[in-house]
């Protein structure tokens, strides 16, 4: 096993690191920011850092799919968009009925 493939496989477990374990949570429960932004924040960031991983674990396959990064963003975004509202709706839900149990 090569050593460049060992360092490349640690960049693209650092790479999903970033995404999953700290840009996720700090863009839907630190910023403040409007969900739209978050929306489009974490779509455009998803879609790089997979295109990044993509090319780390191989250039040709990087240059196959590099052309459709455009339909990758609008279908990250519809779906970013549906699970934020999926999101909120729970979380209003939850935040409800803590409130009711509260009152109680």
């Amino acid at each position: 096993m090569e050593m460049l493939y060992l360092w490349r496989l640690a960049g693209i477990a650092a790479i999903a690191a970033v995404l999953f374990g700290i840009m996720y949570n700090v863009l839907w429960n630190q910023f403040t920011l409007k969900p739209l932004w978050n929306i489009l924040i974490g779509s455009i960031l998803s879609i790089a850092g997979g295109m990044g991983m993509v090319w780390l674990f191989s250039i040709e396959m990087f240059a196959s799919i590099r052309a459709w990064w455009p339909g990758m963003l609008l279908l990250s975004v519809i779906l970013h968009m549906v699970a934020f509202y999926f999101y909120a709706r729970a979380n209003s839900k939850k935040s409800a009925e803590e409130l009711n149990k509260i009152l109680k």
